[in-house]
């Protein structure tokens, strides 16, 4: 679930700074399961908010095809870091 954060300075920044030790990891695996439950195995998996790109990375992980939509040009560069493009 992406989520921006705005600081006392009016920054953006990305949620996953704010964040627990492991709660990476345990989104990860809830969107694993997600993914592994309701998608087939040839399922392109869509989406429309991708903020960080956890969805995409976890998709690209588990071998399905994804199409991401972010309007945030930072957020695209993050994503492309993420999934390796």
């Amino acid at each position: 679930f992406p989520v921006t954060i705005a600081s006392e300075t009016g920054t953006q920044q990305d949620y996953h700074e704010y964040l627990e030790p492991g709660t990476i990891e345990y989104l990860n695996e809830v969107i694993k399961r997600i993914i592994l439950t309701t998608a087939k195995p040839d399922t392109l998996i869509i989406d429309v908010f991708a903020g960080s790109g956890t969805t995409s990375k976890v998709a690209k992980q588990l071998g399905y095809n994804n199409l991401n939509f972010e309007v945030d040009e930072t957020y695209c560069d993050i994503i492309k870091q993420r999934i390796g493009e």
